[in-house]
Parts: structure tokens; sequence; C-alpha cells
């Protein structure tokens, strides 16, 4: 991808822009897109103007037809915003290794903003779990947020998605527009391969989704915001490589199913306020729990 490559899908778009506004908004946020990655490897300050430029022409792409009803289908934070949570990673079972990293990826950096910058550590981009559905992905998310005490903001494909032209690119725009006033915050991403298909086997309507999820994460790393990112899914391998890279979702971490460790650690928190006879043996249940299915 190349300057001239960018401007081949300017012209695109400027070209279609009146008879399909969709695909219209689509070229110039993959055009600005680049813009950003140029702006990345070069530091030439022009090209993140640029990018910064196709994104506001792409909102005003069709915005004359855009009805009243359209302008109320906007995205309801009342439902994915959580305050911040009050469990923590006491309260999570086993992980220790995914624990350890999260803390040093995400809880470390709110907390020592100063040491990160002492040391010219890079702040941003965000962890991708991947694993079986049930072994506690969306815990441990909440948890780190309540661990770093910041704002957690819990969002699936379906809050964010409308059938309205521009809406869904309206709709993560003001989710991250809202993360920053309510910073420090984490963007926790459920199902995330719903929200972050392939743009390969992405429909065309859902790729200006994607290259605008694209373009407020490269936003997030060229400002001191502190917004840190947490995705979850169980096909990692449907995921656009493009949102896998280094600043973006370049951690890439397995949750396994629980081990005996971890099974007996839970046991013990399930059971910490509930009479037990002292016969019964945690370290027994925990052996005979494997493959438990609830």
């Amino acid at each position: 991808m190349n300057e001239s490559h960018a401007n081949k899908l300017e012209q695109e778009a400027q070209r279609v822009a009146s008879r399909n506004p969709t695909q219209a908004q689509a070229l110039m946020l993959e055009a600005a897109e680049i813009y950003l990655r140029l702006a990345e490897m070069t530091g030439q300050e022009k090209y993140m103007v640029k990018a910064q430029q196709l994104y506001q022409d792409s909102e005003g792409v069709g915005k004359t037809k855009v009805t009243m009803q359209d302008e109320q289908a906007s995205v309801d934070f009342n439902k994915i915003i959580a305050k911040k949570p009050s469990i923590s990673f006491k309260d999570i079972a086993g992980l220790q290794e995914l624990k350890q990293k999260i803390r040093l990826k995400i809880i470390e950096p709110f907390r020592r903003p100063d040491v990160y910058a002492h040391f010219g550590k890079k702040v941003g981009g965000g962890i991708l779990m991947y694993g079986p559905p049930g072994c506690g992905k969306s815990l441990i998310a909440e948890a780190t947020a309540g661990e770093a005490q910041a704002t957690f903001f819990s969002v699936k494909a379906s809050d964010l998605k409308s059938k309205f032209v521009g809406e869904t690119e309206r709709n993560i725009a003001a989710l991250f527009d809202e993360a920053r006033k309510r910073a420090p915050s984490i963007i926790f991403f459920d199902e995330f391969e719903a929200l972050g298909e392939a743009r390969n086997d992405a429909h065309s309507v859902n790729k200006g989704m994607i290259s605008q999820l694209l373009t407020e994460i490269d936003g997030m790393g060229s400002k001191n915001q502190q917004i840190l990112l947490l995705a979850a899914t169980n096909e990692p391998w449907m995921v656009d490589l493009a949102l896998k890279r280094d600043g973006r979702f370049g951690t890439t971490l397995f949750v396994p199913h629980p081990d005996v460790v971890a099974r007996e650690e839970l046991i013990k928190l399930q059971v910490a306020d509930r009479p037990m006879d002292k016969g019964i043996s945690t370290k027994k249940l925990a052996l005979l729990t494997q493959n438990y299915k609830a």
C-alpha cells in the first residue's frame, strides 16, 4: 500500500459518491487508513492531516439523504457502559500468566504512565483473547477494568451495527469519543469476530465499519489518551489481519480451560461464604471436575 494507491481510492470514492454513498465511505476510510500507516512509517504530518480530512469527508457522504429516523438510530451507551467494576483479579481463579501479561500491557501503563514514558515505552494497542467459550474471557476483561480503576465499556457488534447508511461508523466514532470523555477507560469488544471480520470475507457494507474501527484505533496512538483495548473471540482466524498488527490488537493470548489448580481455586472462591462440611476436599472436587461442563 502506498500514496498512489490511496489517491486512486480517493478518486474512485469521488466517482461513486453520488450513486453509492456506502461504497464511497468505505473507499475513503480505506484511503485514510493507508495515510495513517504512511504517517507512522515516515513521521510526516501531511499524511496525518490527509487521513483526518478523509475521515471528515467520509462522514459527510450521503448525509443529506439521512432521515430523522436515521438520526435517532444511534448507539445507546446506557446498554454498554458499566461504571468502574467492583471485581478485580483476586476474584478470578487461575490464569496467572494471562493476568501478568494484562497487568504489564494495560494496568501498569494506567497506574505509572510517567515510568513508561521515562523508558520510552509506547503505551497503547490492545490484547485479543481467544479460546473456547465459558473460560472467563469476559470476566477477566471486567476484572482488568476493576484492577485499573477504569471505566469499563463492554461492547458487542450488535450494540454498534445499524441498518442505516453510515450509522455504524458514527456509532464506532461515538464510542471512542465517549471513552475519551470518561478516561481512563477500557473498551472490551466481545465476540470480536462479528465486528472485526476479515475484509476478504466481509460484506461490502461491513468494510467501512472495519476501516472506521482501524482509524479510531490508530488515532489513539497519535495522542496521549488513556484508552486501552481488550477483545475476545472464539474464532481468532476470522478477525481481519490488519486488526491484529502491533499497536492495535498486536498481543494475542489463549484463554484455556481451567486446570486442576485453577479449578480448586475456583471451588474455594465459590464456597468461601457458604457453610461446608470439613470432610469435603476441594482438591478431590477439582480432580473430579476434569472436562466438567455446567
